[in-house]
């Protein structure tokens, strides 16, 4: 870490978070329930496949795009809006794996937090519930993909500045926290504070507009408390 990301996080008044494989560890078993749910959402939605010929193309999807559900929308022309809202209510939230101590952590640095998902509003709040984290996120502090109108982190800034003006803070107070490194480029322009989780999956050097690569969100709070010290 440099010390000018040290001192930014001295500083550091609020957390954009993403949520998926965010604030808690992905699993083959939540892969395989998305790979599982995306499938038949396709399939309901047109898609002339097997379950399993749509699951193996969810899968690819995914490794190839970061998104289970792209090859329906691009070369089978399932409707992306459909489809997103379809395939949430099909994965039991409850298979997540919590992080012990996260909520006491969090609470405890006194920070505003934002979740930015391209997850649905309705999973994000189930998940949250879940994980126990529900109280450190208001309402208008949870901003889903169909909330800044399917605008993605990767290609625009209206997620971000959604979620800036929810906490009202300024870039240069806030950290945006991803597991995909092609989101953070924007926040990097933006003027905050990039940090990605890997959860050790990462084989390559992190891009230069990523400020600082964690492990978990624990390792993320003790470099925020220690420079906090």
């Amino acid at each position: 870490m440099t010390p000018a990301f040290k001192q930014r996080l001295a500083n550091l008044k609020g957390i954009l978070w993403d949520l998926d494989n965010t604030l808690y560890p992905e699993t083959d078993a939540l892969h395989d329930a998305f790979d599982i749910a995306i499938a038949k959402a396709a399939i309901e939605h047109g898609v002339k496949l097997t379950i399993e010929e749509a699951m193996a193309a969810a899968k690819r999807s995914f490794i190839d795009h970061g998104y289970g559900g792209r090859v329906f929308i691009e070369t089978m022309g399932v409707d992306p809006h459909k489809l997103h809202f379809s395939l949430h209510p099909l994965v039991d939230e409850k298979i997540i794996i919590v992080h012990d101590g996260l909520v006491d952590q969090m609470q405890s640095l006194s920070l505003h937090h934002v979740i930015v998902t391209h997850g649905a509003r309705d999973w994000a709040l189930r998940v949250l519930e879940h994980l126990g984290l529900k109280p450190l996120f208001s309402d208008d502090r949870i901003h889903a993909l169909e909330d800044f109108s399917f605008h993605k982190k990767g290609a625009s800034r209206i997620p971000f500045e959604t979620g800036l003006a929810s906490m009202g803070l300024q870039p240069s107070d806030v950290i945006m926290v991803e597991d995909q490194e092609r989101n953070l480029r924007i926040p990097h322009e933006m003027g905050m504070g990039t940090v990605l989780l890997d959860y050790g999956r990462r084989g390559h050097k992190a891009a230069e507009f990523v400020d600082l690569v964690c492990h978990d969100v624990h390792e993320l709070l003790m470099h925020i408390r220690e420079a906090r010290s």
